[in-house]
């Protein structure tokens, strides 16, 4: 469900790429990759930089946050609809995104994920 989900938000979300991935048993390592596009060309085009105050953490469209809360939104939607499960909490409130600013950086997270499953005996999470 996960996997699925995740390799289909490049077709619903065009202006991405996605990297390096993969799904641990409690979370998941992905990189996405923000291509030319309308969107990271001209960022603050239909953005209105005098709203009030109280708009602050209103969704940008084709977003990182807007894609990962898309993600999420539709993973528990499947998992609810399967299940009939709705009191199971999936996910946890926020998410690690840093920039990946240059090669070195992305092969350092590449190599990271790629590692992961690996390493997962060793996590402090590590369901026994």
């Amino acid at each position: 469900m996960v996997e699925s989900e995740w390799q289909h938000l490049e077709q619903r979300f065009s202006h991405i790429q996605l990297g390096s991935w993969i799904v641990m048993p409690n979370h998941i390592h992905g990189i996405i990759h923000l291509i030319q596009s309308e969107i990271v060309q001209h960022p603050f085009e239909n953005v209105d930089l005098l709203k009030p105050l109280e708009q602050f953490g209103s969704s940008i469209p084709g977003s990182i946050p807007t894609i990962i809360r898309s993600f999420k939104s539709s993973v528990t939607q499947q998992h609810q609809n399967l299940y009939r499960d709705y009191s199971t909490k999936l996910w946890q409130r926020n998410y690690y995104d840093p920039i990946i600013r240059g090669e070195t950086d992305l092969e350092n997270i590449h190599e990271y994920i790629l590692d992961n499953p690996r390493k997962w005996a060793e996590d402090e999470n590590f369901l026994r």
